[in-house]
């Protein structure tokens, strides 16, 4: 069994996207993360960061409580977290729409087209799915426990419901395959739940990484070649494009997907 913590990031009229981040866990590895995170909190308080969660965008612009850190000591810490993401290696998947074309392609027909995070989730617990088919009885089952506020009620009701897996059917192109997740999605809040705050993350530094992709305006000088390198260095545990972005022999609902996507998440 294992436990897939979302995330959200581009929720304000700024970003031209949204992105969706979520990371995999499984349930006998997990403990040791949570208590890793936890230290690395404390740290932050020893620091003279009173806090009891991280908000990877606010950390990265040293807002808020996060102001007492000088941006070379961001930087340091930035490259350490990632450095201890890839050591316990957990798998992630990041799914990302551009909010113009996902409004004008949006067809009210097609029940995924909810709204951009209905949209998002549903993509994002497809490809999960399928990267877990394979597994052996229920080792592939998971849970998603997205941020507070990102999916409601409807969602949980479309997920587990005959259409949602209609779809999937045809996302796999196989017949006989069902979502994998064991139950209807939860949600949490981030300030108690550490592992949603490393989807927070990673999934800040994916947008960040798209935005100046597209030539979005620095936050600082060297912005961009500092949010490559951050980017480039989280890759290792991310997930297969096979199971997301397929570049060719698409379904429908995958091409659906796809063509919102922002290029540059599809290379």
């Amino acid at each position: 069994m294992k436990i897939v913590y979302i995330d959200e990031s581009g929720k304000d009229k700024k970003s031209p996207f949204a992105v969706l981040c979520g990371i995999s866990f499984d349930h006998n590895r997990m403990s040791k993360t949570k208590k890793d995170w936890l230290h690395f909190i404390k740290w932050l308080n020893k620091e003279g960061v009173r806090t009891s969660e991280m908000h990877t965008s606010q950390f990265f612009a040293g807002k808020g409580c996060w102001y007492t850190l000088k941006g070379d000591k961001r930087k340091k810490i930035t490259e350490g977290v990632i450095h201890w993401i890839n050591k316990r290696a957990h798998e992630f998947c990041v799914v990302a729409a551009d909010k113009k074309i996902f409004t004008a392609k949006k067809d009210e027909k097609i029940s995924v087209y909810k709204n951009i995070w209905f949209f998002l989730s549903t993509h994002l617990i497809f490809a999960f799915s399928k990267r877990y088919q394979g597994e052996n009885g229920t080792k592939g089952d998971f849970i998603g426990i997205f941020d507070e506020g990102c999916v409601g009620s409807e969602f949980s009701d479309f997920i587990l419901s005959d259409d949602a897996n209609t779809l999937f059917k045809e996302y796999t192109g196989v017949k006989k395959c069902l979502i994998k997740l064991s139950d209807a999605p939860l949600s949490a809040n981030s300030k108690h739940s550490s592992l949603i705050q490393i989807a927070d993350f990673i999934v800040f530094f994916v947008r960040r990484k798209i935005e100046l992709e597209y030539n979005m305006k620095e936050e600082y000088l060297g912005e961009k070649k500092d949010i490559d390198i951050f980017y480039k260095g989280l890759l290792k545990n991310k997930m297969q494009q096979r199971f997301i972005y397929k570049k060719a022999g698409r379904s429908n609902i995958e091409d659906i997907f796809y063509s919102t996507a922002p290029d540059f998440l599809k290379k």
